[in-house]
């Protein structure tokens, strides 16, 4: 009994683009253009075969004249991105008007983790950007590498808390360690790496992950 399945064309036939043997022609090619008014009259003539060159260069060949739709704004802003955004990291907000990252004072470490000088390596939970909110830090001093940690409801005004207060008198009571350390070492400059945004949006959760890192990573300014 025979197959009911479709019997695949020869390699050789596939590969040469001859068709069967109840085709009109021998060998089928296709032209394709953009779609523009010039283009298609010459992509018409030349599947008409209307001039004396065009027959004898494509005789016995069938023409498939195909269209492609031109570049236009939608296309452009609508193309479609290989780059997919990393699930988890550290990076830049891209802002200009940003004052904590490239654009700004550049104190923000980017990357899925960082190296401490202790050995500890602290990864970031989630993808974390200088706009993110209700999470844990770490700041780490330039020059000698020592590290604080501490939280935030929000980033980028707390980092204008700690610049302030490392290149002027600080009017904290009692002053922050971490502060009077980069005043006197870095010159009141820092480098920080946000790594975990808690989920409860409240100052006790925060100040208890605050606490667990203290405890685990050990840093010298506090």
């Amino acid at each position: 009994m025979r197959s009911s399945r479709q019997r695949t064309p020869p390699e050789q036939t596939i590969m040469s683009g001859t068709t069967t043997k109840n085709s009109p022609a021998n060998y089928i090619t296709t032209l394709v253009t953009t779609h523009h008014s010039i283009l298609d009259e010459i992509g018409a003539a030349i599947v008409k075969q209307t001039s004396k060159a065009s027959i004898d260069c494509l005789k016995d060949t069938t023409v498939v004249h195909s269209k492609r739709q031109p570049a236009n704004l939608k296309l452009i802003l609508t193309r479609t991105n290989s780059f997919s955004p990393p699930k988890r990291g550290v990076q830049s907000c891209g802002k200009r008007q940003c004052g904590l990252c490239i654009f700004g004072h550049n104190n923000l470490l980017e990357g899925e983790s960082i190296r401490l000088k202790n050995g500890h390596t602290i990864k970031a939970n989630k993808l974390i950007t200088c706009e993110s909110t209700n999470l844990v830090y770490c700041i780490i001093c330039p020059t000698c590498s020592e590290f604080y940690i501490g939280e935030c409801k929000s980033l980028r005004p707390r980092m204008n808390l700690h610049r302030n207060h490392s290149n002027t008198n600080n009017i904290m009571d009692p002053p922050l360690k971490v502060n009077q350390h980069l005043k006197r070492c870095a010159n009141g400059y820092f480098l920080v790496y946000p790594f975990y945004i808690v989920n409860k949006r409240h100052q006790i959760a925060r100040e208890s992950f605050e606490k667990y890192f203290q405890n685990k990573l050990k840093p010298t300014l506090h």
